[in-house]
């Protein structure tokens, strides 16, 4: 897929030092992503770009399903979960602005952590910087929050529709009569376009971050379904959900009061809740009456505040006690009420979130040869964070042991297993040895004695297990030769065929000459006689299925390359009798 313009913020695109950069935020473009990835980040990001927050998280959860090694992704649903988007600064780059101030540090996320270990080289002082810069803004404005009063109700609606040429909505001018209504009542509300007069317009966030935390009780307004869906709307009441879903906030609390349309277009998640039609003559009343039973568990049980007039002294105060902070929730510091005149006479102040404080890295879960493992800590208050361990990647295949050897009319077994974890791998069976009948048909010299003879090869002999007897035509079988051939006689040959599968030596045979069985690539299997005394140069060479071999205690000498090529070759033992080999 062409990129033209940056996944994080729109900026363009130029080759820098052999790779394509954002002029404008300096990310990298990450070279190995799939088109479907290229796809589902431009999605995501346009969503993200768009202030569309919730919807942004979503998909960036969807390709995190997808794609878990997308560092892109984890960073995107960072932004989408702390309200960030890319906004111009004076100088024409562009820097992450936070639409949504949260209690947690940027560096408590497990979605910047996953950004970092995911991201290349360059991607990761990225993202490091970035996240610097978010942090040092978020504990600017979780700190202005604290100084700001609580309030009861938070009011939210459209302002204005700049789409349509409305500089000021007529939602905005029946939530203002409403917001009258409510402070006549007595109640603290939040009403965006009083609320926040004064106030520096790029620092609204510390105090609408402050009114969503502290106050009670939200509703949603509006008198067309596509308000209620609009961008700054939606941002504020899905931020109200969340701490409902998340105890922060009692079930029940947000309010939906809807103008002009049926309930059935409302938004899915807004649908099931209490909805008041504003349109209907008792819209104040039956509001005021959900609002009081919303804030009945929540208010100090003293009067309702009441002007007494300059005159009241104060000499009667109730104190509503402190709320201590958690890990992720904040805190209020103590309140003092007159009792007389409800004047406020000590204003509680939000306490922010302590954070967690996580112990030590610990193995939770080893990673073996084919399975992640996971790294864990666990805070004071039982939440955990976890990390991933790496697998190996795969087993590392051992050399084949031998756990069953061969006997006649009997199979073997071996095995090969992982040298890291030990798992059985593969295995194989070892042919059966002949049941001890004598192979008949093999070629063979008579010795200068003339009372013995040497083993030549197969001759007619079509036998695959080859037992050699310990007599052919009443001559004694003392030894087995194979040819020798080629220049200086470096080359060898047996006379055996390259297919039998096993060899059986008598105790009669004292020589194993110079390539007895040189090239048998299937001979598997050679049980050698006790009687042997020497095996020759290239005895075994290129046996390619040769396993194991057990030399009796009779031999004294073994000739160079004896074994040459036998490739399966796991196991040799050599008797106590041995004095060379070359």
């Amino acid at each position: 897929m062409n990129r033209n313009i940056c996944y994080h913020c729109g900026g363009e695109i130029r080759e820098c030092n052999g790779r394509l950069e954002c002029i404008h935020c300096g990310a990298y473009v990450e070279e190995r992503n799939s088109s479907e990835e290229e796809m589902l980040l431009t999605a995501a990001y346009q969503k993200l770009r768009l202030a569309d927050f919730s919807d942004a998280e979503q998909e960036f959860e969807d390709m995190i399903r997808r794609h878990p090694r997308n560092a892109q992704a984890y960073w995107g649903r960072l932004l989408a979960k702390y309200g960030i988007k890319y906004e111009d600064d004076y100088d024409g780059t562009k820097i992450p602005t936070c639409y949504a101030t949260s209690m947690e540090s940027v560096f408590e996320s497990s979605d910047f952590w996953k950004a970092i270990e995911y991201a290349d080289k360059e991607n990761k002082k990225v993202f490091r910087r970035h996240a610097e810069y978010i942090e040092r803004c978020r504990k600017e404005w979780v700190e202005q929050a604290s100084r700001e009063e609580p309030y009861d109700i938070f009011i939210s609606y459209k302002e204005s529709d700049k789409e349509n040429g409305i500089d000021r909505t007529q939602d905005s001018m029946d939530m203002q009569d409403l917001y009258d209504y409510l402070r006549d009542e007595g109640y603290r509300v939040f009403f965006s376009r009083l609320s926040l007069r004064g106030k520096v317009g790029e620092k609204y966030e510390p105090y609408i971050f402050n009114a969503l935390s502290t106050a009670k009780v939200m509703i949603v307004y509006g008198s067309k379904p596509e308000y209620i869906n609009a961008t700054w709307v939606k941002n504020e009441w899905t931020r109200y959900l969340k701490r409902i879903r998340e105890g922060e906030k009692k079930q029940g609390s947000l309010l939906v009061a809807y103008n002009g349309f049926e309930p059935r277009e409302l938004p899915s998640a807004l649908s099931s809740l209490q909805c008041l039609d504003a349109a209907q003559s008792r819209f104040y009343p039956d509001l005021l009456s959900a609002i009081e039973r919303i804030l009945s568990e929540n208010k100090p049980a003293a009067p309702k505040p009441t002007v007494n007039g300059p005159s009241c002294r104060h000499e009667v105060t109730f104190t509503s006690p402190e709320k201590a902070p958690t890990c992720t929730q904040p805190g209020l510091s103590e309140g003092e009420y007159c009792a007389e005149c409800g004047a406020i006479l000590k204003t509680p102040t939000v306490i922010p979130a302590k954070g967690h404080s996580f112990g030590e890295w610990r193995i939770a879960k080893k990673a073996t040869c084919t399975e992640d493992g996971e790294y864990e800590r666990v805070c004071h208050c039982g939440e955990k964070e976890t990390q991933k361990i790496p697998s190996r990647g795969g087993h590392i295949p051992g050399d084949w042991v031998t756990v069953t050897e061969a006997a006649p009319g009997k199979e073997g077994l071996k095995v090969r297993k992982c040298v890291v974890c030990g798992e059985k791998l593969e295995e194989k069976t070892v042919p059966a040895l002949p049941n001890g009948t004598a192979s008949k048909g093999l070629a063979y010299k008579v010795n200068d004695d003339g009372k013995t003879c040497t083993v030549t090869g197969q001759g007619t002999c079509k036998d695959k297990n080859i037992v050699i007897p310990k007599t052919i035509d009443g001559y004694t079988v003392t030894g087995i030769v194979g040819a020798r051939y080629g220049y200086n006689g470096f080359f060898v040959k047996s006379g055996f065929d390259k297919d039998i599968i096993s060899v059986t030596i008598p105790n009669s045979v004292t020589d194993i000459n110079d390539g007895a069985f040189f090239g048998c690539e299937s001979l598997a299997s050679v049980v050698i006689g006790n009687s042997v005394t020497s095996i020759g140069e290239y005895a075994f060479g290129k046996c390619k299925s040769l396993a194991s071999v057990t030399i009796p205690n009779s031999v004294t000498g073994i000739g160079h390359d004896a074994f040459l090529g036998c490739v399966s070759l796991a196991s040799v033992i050599i008797g106590n009798s041995v004095k060379n080999i070359d």
